[in-house]
């Protein structure tokens, strides 16, 4: 009851007990026995703060090693919210690789979703067989910048499935002459591929979100 009355008395938050060195903290004093006398205002303030501003320290050095080869730093955000009450964000920083479409993984699957949409935009038969179909619209849609334009490709491209795996597995296309061209075997072989569409549909819901909040930043 004592340390709860403690609690009262200074307005401390609940969660507090749900802090790690909450139980440390109670063994230390425990162990100490009756009469232990905790630290003092001054002492709190200065000396056990510096402590503990260098023990942080050393932590944050053992990382640093490690910035020149992951090219990632660590950065403190201090702010005040509506409740005047203190916060701070620690967030990792890394300049590259901020642009997700530039990862490997990424940008192979952005190749291979381009060598697609140029083969059908490439032949006015194949985008005259498409349109017929009545849920066909355009790949291709733009965006205010690079990143929202390839990922809207993407959900574009996801939502054409079946329509293009229609196409290149039809009479019409199989008895054509394109059919034979070492272009539209690689294209057919990209969209007849299940890891390919599964790869795009993973994408797509982790776009999704951020081409929302886009499209309410630039108004598109």
């Amino acid at each position: 009851m004592a340390i709860a009355r403690w609690m009262y008395d200074n307005c401390i938050y609940f969660n507090a007990v749900n802090s790690v060195y909450y139980q440390r903290m109670i063994d230390v004093v425990a162990t100490a026995g009756p009469g232990y006398k905790g630290p003092s205002y001054h002492a709190v303030r200065v000396p056990l703060l510096r402590d503990q501003t260098k023990e942080v320290q050393l932590l944050v050095n053992s990382q640093c090693r490690h910035w020149a080869e992951v090219k990632c730093t660590l950065m403190a955000d201090g702010w005040t919210n509506t409740r005047h009450r203190s916060l701070i964000n620690f967030l990792v920083y890394c300049p590259r690789r901020m642009d997700m479409g530039n990862m490997p993984h990424v940008d192979n699957l952005k190749k291979r979703a381009s060598k697609v949409t140029v083969f059908i935009y490439n032949h006015v038969v194949l985008i005259a067989w498409l349109r017929n179909r009545p849920s066909w619209t355009d790949i291709v849609r733009p965006g205010v910048t690079r990143f929202p334009t390839t990922f809207l490709s993407f959900g574009s491209i996801h939502v054409h499935k079946h329509d293009l795996q229609a196409l290149v597995i039809s009479k019409f296309f199989v008895d054509n002459r394109l059919a034979r061209e070492s272009k539209a075997k690689e294209v057919v072989a990209i969209i007849l591929d299940n890891s390919f569409w599964d790869d795009i549909n993973v994408l797509v819901k982790i776009s999704l979100p951020l081409i929302r909040l886009l499209r309410i930043v630039d108004s598109d």
